[in-house]
């Protein structure tokens, strides 16, 4: 479908960080102050959180509410495992269904949270201007396939949609696919689209009419909505997006769906397949290939028939490229040529882009 291909991690979202000034975050390594948390960093982000909003938010039962049921849990799920990923896949191989849900609840909460209160990395702005046509305001031939859930990429491209900054404005812009939202407009054999393999951190409910949104809180992201509204919204979110019983739907449906669900996953690698078969040229962004995303990750390079070069971009770019190697011999098939940069001010565009 396209002949250049990138694959981000959560190193494609890091942000910026600071040495801690205020003594609130005192006891912090660092403060992140625009981007979000990588997975070793959730521990400090939900500490540095928390003490935020207990700054802004006025409202004493709802701060209560928060840390108790999202915030808190959280916390504690950090602190206990490697990564609230692996949390994840624990909770859903032990089929504990109803503590999975809750947790990705939890997690997607939060996610929106961080983004509503912590300007989005400013490399996805230079990125996406260098990638946009100046006449037609449209991206050239080229997938992104991202492991990240955020809204970091759709907050970038914001400015870009002038007929209002409905999200859904927005992902039919970007031609999204989120394999857990069966309503998206995601089309084939569009030059450019943006995969996102473990969806999305955020909701979406199917009521649609001339007075509500399909995406009312993340669509909070960039309104000017307050703290309060934000947090009464995302309060009705929490409790409203876990079926009652066997026979009630949720009124709101969370987004994030891990690549080990089996719902939608066949519908996924069909998409993958469709948008690497033709790539030549990949790049690899923050990206570590964890071994829990082993299956994709093979998928993914089984599927590129046609791949000539890879380009790492990632401060430990050697390690990386190492895993890569092993993927292949694994693959049992000849590997493309490397190249690595550990320089990751801005987004690398590799010259084959045109």
């Amino acid at each position: 479908m396209s002949k250049v291909s990138y694959l981000l991690g959560a190193g494609a979202s890091y942000g910026t960080r600071t040495k801690p000034t205020d003594e609130t975050f005192s006891s912090l390594p660092n403060y992140i102050s625009r981007g979000l948390p990588i997975l070793q960093e959730f521990p400090y982000a939900l500490e540095q959180l928390t003490a935020e909003l207990e700054g802004v938010v006025e409202n004493k039962i709802a701060i209560k509410y928060i840390n108790s049921n999202i915030l808190n849990p959280l916390l504690n799920v950090s602190r206990d495992y490697p990564t609230v990923d692996t949390y994840a896949k624990m909770l859903y191989a032990t089929e504990q269904d109803d503590a999975y849900r809750k947790f990705k609840d939890q997690l997607s909460l939060f996610f929106l949270t961080w983004q509503k209160d912590h300007k989005h990395d400013l490399r996805y702005d230079s990125f996406v201007a260098s990638l946009v046509d100046a006449e037609t305001c449209q991206f050239p031939p080229l997938t992104i396939l991202s492991w990240n859930y955020d809204m970091q990429f759709e907050m970038s491209f914001l400015d870009y949609v002038t007929e209002g900054k409905a999200l859904w404005r927005i992902w039919d812009r970007l031609n999204v696919y989120c394999k857990s939202n069966e309503k998206l407009k995601y089309r084939a054999n569009n030059p450019f689209a943006f995969i996102k393999l473990n969806g999305s951190a955020m909701y979406h409910t199917d009521k649609i009419d001339s007075d509500s949104s399909r995406y009312p809180l993340q669509e909070a992201l960039w309104t000017k909505a307050s703290q309060e509204d934000f947090w009464e919204e995302a309060i009705d979110t929490y409790n409203n997006s876990r079926p009652e019983n066997i026979m009630h739907n949720p009124k709101y449906k969370n987004e994030l769906s891990y690549t080990w669900e089996n719902a939608g996953k066949e519908k996924l690698l069909h998409v993958i397949n469709q948008r690497v078969v033709d790539c030549e040229v990949l790049v690899v962004i923050g990206y570590s290939f964890p071994y829990v995303n082993r299956e994709i990750d093979r998928h993914i390079f089984n599927n590129m028939p046609n791949i000539k070069k890879i380009y790492i971009q990632d401060k430990q770019a050697k390690n990386i490229e190492e895993r890569i190697k092993a993927i292949y011999e694994y693959l049992k098939k000849t590997l493309p040529n490397i190249e690595t940069t550990e320089d990751v001010s801005n987004f690398f565009i590799p010259n084959e882009l045109g």
